[in-house]
């Protein structure tokens, strides 16, 4: 990911410095042990088919987290200024792809928006939006 295309999208995921401390240091380490992060970038997913079915798998484990753990759930609607939950799950997937996109040595290569082995690979992303 070029540097432009990556400091607009750590200012759209993360526009301050305590949502970013919360999401990378908090909130992504806990999914870390509870999501199967392998669905996130891997060779499946070049398949469309599989890529959504995978970003659907991904998506449920992180409801499924957040209805597990209520005090999370609050926690981010509150820093994200948000009473609509679901208005946001999409952006805390991409969130936690971008951060193991970063994070793991494996995945440091790989542009989460234009590499089709991303859940959250698309033609037109977030970022050409902005």
């Amino acid at each position: 990911m070029n540097t432009e295309r990556q400091r607009k999208l750590i200012n759209y995921l993360y526009p301050t410095e305590d949502i970013r401390k919360f999401l990378c240091n908090d909130l992504y380490q806990e999914f870390d042990e509870k999501i199967t992060y392998s669905l996130c970038i891997c060779s499946k997913n070049l398949t469309n088919i599989i890529r959504r079915e995978n970003y659907a798998k991904i998506k449920e484990e992180i409801i499924n987290f957040f209805n597990e753990n209520i005090i999370y759930k609050e926690k981010v609607n509150e820093i994200l200024n948000t009473d609509d939950f679901d208005k946001i799950i999409d952006d805390i997937i991409l969130g936690y792809v971008f951060y193991l996109s970063h994070s793991l040595r494996k995945y440091n290569r790989v542009d989460i928006l234009l590499d089709k082995k991303s859940i959250c690979y698309s033609p037109i992303s977030v970022i050409d939006l902005l």
